[in-house]
């Protein structure tokens, strides 16, 4: 009888450790998830925001066809946010950083110091 007891204690225990490690990763999931679409949605953002830059000085530059073309003076760091290694993803960082300095037509040795 009491070992019946005892038995079904330990299976009660580890029903319930088996549903908080459960629990917890479901949690993560939803942590992960979240994080996820918020990177996504500041990347969406800041292509916009360059891609209206891209459009506003396409136009300017149609307008002085005669006179010579200055390419905007465009700093990465105004665009970007500053990395936070415990929010966010290196790789998805610097994926971001080519991107907007390729858009910006900032030179590969220029862009070094922009990091």
């Amino acid at each position: 009888m009491a070992e019946r007891k005892l038995k079904e204690e330990q299976e009660i225990a580890e029903q319930r450790r088996q549903d908080e490690i459960a629990e917890r990763r479901r949690q993560d999931e939803i942590a992960e998830r979240k994080r996820k679409d918020e990177m996504e949605f500041e990347l969406q953002k800041i292509r916009l925001e360059t891609e209206g830059r891209s459009l506003n000085s396409n136009s300017v530059a149609n307008q002085n066809v005669n006179s010579t073309q200055i390419k905007p003076k465009l700093e990465i760091h105004h665009l970007m946010q500053k990395f936070n290694s415990d929010e966010n993803d290196i790789s998805l960082y610097l994926i971001m950083f080519e991107r907007l300095a390729k858009q910006a037509e900032i030179l590969a040795f220029a862009s070094l110091t922009a990091i």
